[in-house]
């Protein structure tokens, strides 16, 4: 071998960790570090708490399911601070609709899906902007007084958006049949 070779270390990579809380536990702390200036690399701590440690192979498939929500969640999170709409979508779609996780988790997607909405042009809505509004007040409307419950990221933009009249119950509201189911 050449002594004067040298492997090239990728300094933006994500050590492996032993098992799924402990890469957890570094994302967290790892992002903590960062600070809101470096979302790329956040995005790869909380990625690699999901990419590490697939379900498939889990030994313990419900502590795994757990740190992959809540992985989820902050990668949601920092999508729509990046306004990546698109893919926060996906990932708060996926915790709303999913009546096997715990209600947490389907609140935190719910207040996610209503934070895109809000956030959406309504261009991107096929009835614009009374499409868009009724969206985002059906949203609120689940959450409810359950807003407490949110994280504070979370809950001080829900709670923004109660206080707004633009979505409060008052307005008039489109058919049901008029709105779009959500998927793509």
């Amino acid at each position: 071998t050449n002594p004067l070779e040298i492997e090239q270390v990728d300094l933006n990579a994500v050590p492996r960790k032993p098992d799924v809380e402990k890469q957890y536990e570094s994302a967290y702390w790892g992002t903590f570090a960062l600070g809101a200036e470096d979302s790329l690399q956040q995005l790869k701590y909380w990625n690699a708490v999901i990419d590490y440690f697939p379900i498939e192979t889990a030994t313990n498939k419900n502590t795994t399911e757990l740190y992959h929500r809540k992985a989820k969640l902050r990668l949601g999170e920092i999508h729509l601070a990046l306004l990546n709409l698109k893919e926060a979508q996906k990932i708060f779609d996926e915790l709303a609709n999913d009546e096997e996780i715990s209600e947490f988790f389907q609140l935190m997607g719910i207040a996610g899906q209503a934070i895109v909405y809000d956030l959406s042009p309504d261009d991107v809505f096929e009835n614009g902007f009374d499409e868009r509004q009724q969206k985002v007040r059906e949203c609120l409307s689940k959450i409810g007084s359950d807003a407490d419950e949110l994280n504070q990221f979370m809950r001080q933009r829900i709670e923004e958006m109660q206080q707004n009249d633009l979505y409060s119950a008052h307005q008039p509201q489109l058919p049901a049949a008029d709105l779009l189911d959500g998927t793509e």
